[in-house]
């Protein structure tokens, strides 16, 4: 989650323009770094399954990527 002096005050979410301009990376790259963090801290298909809202394949295919870089 991700709280900036304009989202402080109201209920919306952060832009992806905001993560990129103050991360220096994209969205995109951040969302998929959290979701092979959580493979290698667990391993647990269905846990990234219902925290990221991934279809079980695609979450098998980020177990397996960390798994291979062992």
């Amino acid at each position: 989650m991700f709280i900036n002096a304009d989202t402080a005050v109201v209920i919306s979410p952060v832009s992806a323009f905001w993560i990129n301009a103050t991360l220096g990376i994209s969205a995109q790259a951040l969302r998929e770094d959290r979701i092979l963090d959580e493979a290698a801290a667990t391993g647990d298909v269905l846990r990234i399954c219902d925290l990221f809202d991934v279809t079980v394949e695609t979450a098998l295919r980020y177990v397996s990527f960390h798994r291979g870089r062992r």
